[in-house]
């Protein structure tokens, strides 16, 4: 996660960096997008599979229902930090920080591919890199998921992180007021994967995958219960 002293740089606006310390704040985000990812993936997937596994699940329901609700509520803030506009850690913060720091940048990109004769790599062209152009694009990706934005921003202030004495017995109004399904919040995180991978690119041509391989492990144990009440 971000450093004690690098937030308070940043809430200070003194966001000059060097190569090294830029590096380590895109990891960073990288880290925090997976980590949430993994956490909305593996919700969903429990959800999905409450029917498939309704008697292994039944064998520790208060488990898994604290485990619902933890991974509920960690997707929900953490990704509401990333869309902060207020937030020293949000993505308006991260393309703000890259515009104030365009010397790190690389200003061209080399394009080609390796011979499969000679398994040589041939330079075809080199293309210029507008930096500015790639960070508006990149407040365009923001723009994208306004609405998705505001319903989260909604869901979080008046349930997640301070409950609203209106939606304190009714989760069903919250979810009417300010709809946020599966698939906006796979968008949302979807938006913040391409935003952080787009200034990747640009910074040392580095792309990032944003999903464990074993966030789905689970299976194993929900499996391995299966075997157990078969034997029983």
């Amino acid at each position: 996660m971000v450093s004690q002293k690098m937030r308070l740089l940043l809430w200070r606006g003194r966001y000059k960096m060097t190569k090294e310390s830029f590096k380590i704040l895109l990891d960073q985000y990288f880290f925090r997008i997976t980590y949430t990812n993994d956490c909305f993936e593996l919700y969903k997937h429990l959800i999905e599979s409450k029917t498939k596994y309704f008697v292994e699940m039944n064998f520790a329901p208060a488990f898994f229902q604290l485990t619902y609700s933890s991974l509920l509520h960690t997707v929900f803030i953490e990704t509401a930090k990333l869309f902060d506009k207020n937030s020293s850690t949000s993505l308006f913060k991260l393309i703000e920080i890259s515009r104030q720091n365009t010397s790190l940048f690389k200003t061209s990109r080399d394009v080609g591919y390796i011979d499969c004769d000679t398994d040589k790599y041939v330079l075809e062209k080199t293309i210029s890199i507008d930096i500015f152009s790639e960070l508006n694009d990149c407040r365009q990706l923001l723009k994208s998921v306004s609405k998705e934005r505001e319903n989260l921003r909604n869901q979080r202030n008046k349930f997640y992180a301070h409950l609203d004495e209106a939606y304190k017995d009714n989760n069903g109004k919250l979810q009417k007021d300010f709809p946020l399904p599966f698939k906006d919040m796979k968008k949302l995180l979807q938006v913040a994967s391409e935003l952080c991978n787009k200034i990747s690119l640009i910074f040392d041509e580095s792309i990032h995958a944003v999903q464990s391989s074993n966030v789905f492990d689970v299976d194993n144990l929900l499996k391995k219960l299966t075997k157990e009440e078969i034997s029983i």
